[in-house]
């Protein structure tokens, strides 16, 4: 009886602790969306208005679609997709934002933001150090795997260098450590003025 105590309130924890996890991914591109939209107000109004309509379809998914355990995959792109378009507004070329989906499969599930910190990461210390594109995002599955990669470039002589902490990229390894165990392979590689994730998923 005590062991099967002692399991539930493990169980009760990691679920405790998986929520909390999932509680403090948070939109940091937030306030610099509303700040983008304020300046576009008067300069573009109809920009603004789609940017705004954009920005309200991604707070709900992430306030009322990702209570489930798992998602379909389709609607994490769907989401990365708008994420994505948002953020190309801070980048003058079309051509810094490079997004590559091959989704071979219309079944698959996936944990809820599991992706997103990482391409959230990527965009707050890109910057352009003379090769396009600046960020490149590649998600393949195959309905077997499910293999993410996300790689930017940035200014390594500035003090607020890229690492491989900071509370979202260290929640998405324990996330990933929880759901995932035995499952996914992590790799992160920062070398010289440029940051790689490289996520496998087995399914």
């Amino acid at each position: 009886a005590n062991m099967k105590m002692e399991a539930e309130l493990e169980n009760r924890s990691l679920k405790n602790e998986l929520e909390l996890l999932k509680s403090q991914i948070n939109p940091h591109f937030l306030f610099n969306t509303l700040n983008n939209i304020d300046s576009l107000i008067h300069t573009s109004p109809a920009v603004a208005s789609q940017t705004l309509i954009t920005l309200s379809e991604l707070l709900r998914y992430m306030i009322y679609e990702t209570q489930a355990d798992k998602v379909p995959l389709d609607k994490e792109i769907d989401y990365i997709n708008r994420y994505v378009e948002l953020q190309r507004l801070r980048f003058k070329s079309p051509k810094a934002i490079l997004l590559t989906v091959e989704n071979h499969s219309t079944v698959t599930t996936i944990a809820p933001m599991l992706f997103v910190p990482f391409v959230e990461n990527a965009f707050k210390y890109a910057q352009n150090q003379g090769t396009l594109p600046i960020i490149e995002i590649l998600l393949r599955n195959t309905g077997e795997s499910l293999s993410f990669t996300c790689k930017n470039y940035y200014n390594p002589d500035q003090k607020s260098t890229q690492k491989t902490g900071g509370v979202g990229l260290e929640n998405v390894k324990r996330r990933l450590e929880l759901l995932y165990k035995g499952n996914h392979e992590l790799e992160i590689i920062d070398e010289k003025n440029t940051f790689t994730v490289e996520l496998k998923l087995f399914q």
